[in-house]
């Protein structure tokens, strides 16, 4: 059995710089959050919370927002599951 949201753990309350975009989103990992059109082009410190499972978006000092984790099982599974959602993932994405 394997834990496949057992990488939070090790970033507890790291915090990661990213720039918002002019549409207002941040990216992190393959996923995109939104977080504000106001604070469009500004730097912000996305702190992960594993206890809770979200990013909590700070700005100038101040939590303006808490966006859940994308794709966490929250269960462990058995490896084989495991592996073949990491070989799935790994597919290049076709696009049409």
């Amino acid at each position: 059995m394997i834990d496949p949201d057992g990488w939070l753990r090790p970033f507890h309350r790291r915090i990661f710089k990213r720039r918002v975009s002019q549409g207002g989103s941040i990216s992190i990992g393959r996923h995109v959050y939104y977080v504000g059109y106001q604070y469009a082009k500004e730097k912000v410190g996305v702190m992960l919370d594993a206890d809770q499972r979200v990013f909590r978006i700070l700005y100038k000092g101040q939590v303006i927002r808490e966006l859940v984790i994308a794709d966490l099982l929250g269960k462990s599974i058995p490896f084989q599951d495991y592996l073949k959602r990491m070989l799935e993932e790994a597919r290049p994405s076709q696009t049409v």
